[in-house]
């Protein structure tokens, strides 16, 4: 049977309903009453159903389906309360102003399909709390408090985004105790503070995998309890780490396919896994840095193995890192917080296959650590003063430290230049630093002896006395 309600009347619910309801009216349902839909309920352009009072909530165990100009609100929704419910949601606004379950008792199952320009708004969403729960979002927004994919053990929640919707939440869980599947194909999917894959001990499993749209996190943190797996399966997907950490946990998982980016602001990389292969995603990885001092650091983790090209076999080694660009400043701390591989005995090192500073006032602080890097050549390692980035501090950085020598304030110069610390100034800060780290390279100045570092630092030195000299009379 159909129960209509037709534009202009009204329905009062008073509990159950095992008919067909199409509204294009307004249902209400009793001061603290539930309507449990054990029909389906199809809500028409310009129909409204208001759930309201302090228990008012919607269980449904068939469909909802929801069309332009309508309107749904409730404290709680069940889709899937204790068997399957689907609700198809195409236009409209959907409110919820405490929580959201799909699949809420063992065995249920429950779906949501979010597309056009839905609107979904609810305090949290929970995608398999005991049982089976699935969210595709195609189109539309979905603003929640936070979300949970895979609540309780045993259970599995899979969220589905693509074309171009948006999902913007404060937290999310994919994998809590369960098993949580997180797919994207397209849409932006947006986290005010942390996102976690694999979060619980015990059974835990949380996968993300994105080919194309954008994730923006505050923090992202892999396999920290359970297993979390993070697979970038094209270079089109946008990935951006902003303000917090990347954290890759001991029972972690990176799979990138070539010319993967993830975009660091502000962003600390940490890496506690014990597992070089299980992070092998990181030599198609290009990791980007961007903001001012004390913002970004890396967690170093490969065996220190000198200028060896087995350094970047499966030794945590970074297809690219970059450090600031032509628009904006970036400056890195290299540190060594955790043993990767305690049964190494040795220092921890930074391999990369290639690695670009660049920007205004970018620089890396070594910070005691070593960074070895290829840059389509030998292996190289990296020294504060070396400005062209050959790998020997020599003749040349001194040249073009000496050539762009500025003590004024503010400056405009960067590392390729010689702003070894990244004060935008050439000075005798800089000269000090390529004093300390001049390389083992000599230059035979013709007819007389070989120099000592020193004594070319002194003649580089004076070499600049006079050019800054110059310079003033011409002024």
């Amino acid at each position: 049977q159909v129960l209509e309600v037709h534009a202009g009347e009204g329905f009062a619910g008073r509990g159950r309903i095992d008919d067909h309801v199409v509204c294009a009216g307004t249902i209400t349902a009793s001061v603290g009453r539930a309507i449990n839909l054990n029909g389906g309920l199809m809500v028409t352009s310009g129909g409204s159903v208001d759930l309201g009072g302090k228990r008012g909530t919607l269980r449904v165990n068939n469909t909802v389906s929801g069309l332009a100009g309508s309107s749904l609100s409730a404290r709680d929704e069940y889709i899937g309360d204790t068997g399957t419910g689907s609700f198809s949601h195409t236009a409209g606004m959907n409110t919820i102003r405490r929580d959201l379950y799909l699949g809420y008792s063992a065995g249920a199952n429950g779906t949501y399909e979010l597309s056009g320009d839905g609107a979904l708004l609810t305090g949290e969403t929970y995608v398999g709390h005991q049982g089976t729960g699935v969210f595709r979002q195609t189109g539309g927004v979905h603003n929640t408090e936070g979300m949970v994919l895979g609540y309780q053990s045993g259970t599995e929640g899979t969220y589905k985004l693509s074309g171009d919707g948006l999902l913007s939440l404060k937290w999310e869980y994919v994998g809590e105790r369960g098993n949580g599947i997180f797919h994207q194909t397209g849409g932006t999917n947006k986290v005010e503070t942390k996102l976690y894959i694999g979060y619980r001990t015990g059974g835990s499993h949380g996968t993300y995998s994105i080919s194309g749209g954008s994730l923006e996190a505050a923090e992202v943190h892999v396999g920290m309890g359970g297993r979390g797996e993070l697979n970038i399966l094209n270079s089109d997907a946008s990935i951006t780490v902003a303000g917090g950490l990347l954290r890759f946990g001991p029972d972690s998982v990176l799979t990138a396919v070539e010319g993967s980016t993830i975009n660091m602001k502000l962003a600390k990389f940490e890496n506690r896994s014990m597992n070089p292969a299980a992070l092998a995603g990181m030599s198609n990885l290009t990791l980007v840095f961007e903001g001012g001092v004390n913002g970004n650091t890396f967690e170093v983790a490969g065996d220190d193995m000198g200028l060896s090209l087995e350094g970047l076999d499966l030794n945590f080694a970074l297809h690219a890192l970059q450090v600031g660009n032509d628009d904006v400043r970036g400056v890195l701390q290299l540190v060594d917080n955790s043993y990767n591989q305690p049964s190494w005995g040795v220092d921890e090192a930074l391999y990369v296959e290639n690695l670009i500073i660049e920007g205004v006032g970018s620089f890396i602080d070594l910070n005691g650590l070593n960074l070895y890097y290829l840059n389509g050549g030998d292996m190289k390692q990296l020294f504060h003063a070396d400005s062209n980035l050959d790998g020997v501090v020599d003749i040349v950085d001194l040249t073009s430290l000496g050539a762009n020598w500025s003590t004024l304030s503010p400056g405009d110069k960067e590392w390729s230049q010689g702003d070894t610390n990244g004060d935008t100034l050439i000075d005798i800060e800089d000269l000090t630093a390529l004093a300390a780290n001049w390389g083992a390279q000599t230059i035979v100045i013709p007819g007389g002896a070989v120099p000592e570092p020193t004594a070319l630092v002194l003649l580089g030195l004076g070499g600049l006395i006079v050019l800054t000299r110059r310079r003033g009379a011409r002024r």
